[in-house]
């Protein structure tokens, strides 16, 4: 309360009036389609995951397997008498793996994938062979000096980098 009386009111900070919130177009946020496959089933393609990634060349460890689903449900009511009611469902799966060799050692990876629905995740196996695939290419990989150079980054390294930024 006391900092509302040591601020100025601002005219462009407010609650949206009823008429301006409801929505047109609905996202399509909701895709559950997680009860389709039993518990079972999920905890034996995690584990077929993991056999895939160990069963790739140069591939010693594993950093496990993991799966998430959720389902959630937001709802915002405010004192205009808005009452706004969000669900929404995401499904994640990634892998880690080492690669090792007596030359250069070990070096990991890892690769995961999300959607709104277990059908959006796809062919899990893929997530295998990419983190294998990255971790094989890291063995003998050395700090290069310090200074200005240019740097080329892959479409997923880039993405990080600038989500980062943004």
């Amino acid at each position: 309360a006391e900092v509302s009386e040591a601020v100025a009111s601002d005219p462009h900070h407010s609650l949206a009036p009823a008429e301006k919130s409801t929505r047109k177009k609905k996202l399509a946020l909701y895709q559950d389609d997680f009860s389709a496959l039993p518990q079972s089933q999920k905890l034996k393609r995690r584990m077929q995951l993991e056999k895939t990634g160990l069963k790739q060349a140069a591939i010693r460890l594993s950093d496990g397997a993991n799966y998430h689903e959720a389902r959630t449900t937001t709802v915002l009511v405010n004192s205009l008498g808005q009452k706004i009611i969000r669900q929404s469902t995401g499904a994640s799966v990634w892998i880690g793996l080492y690669a090792a060799d007596e030359k250069h050692g070990q070096q990991a990876a890892w690769e995961g994938t999300a959607a709104r629905s277990l059908q959006g995740l796809g062919d899990w196996n893929v997530l295998a062979v990419r983190a294998a695939d990255e971790a094989r290419c890291l063995l003998g990989a050395k700090p290069i000096p310090t200074g200005p150079m240019a740097v080329v980054f892959n479409n997923q390294q880039s993405g990080v980098l600038f989500s980062g930024l943004l």
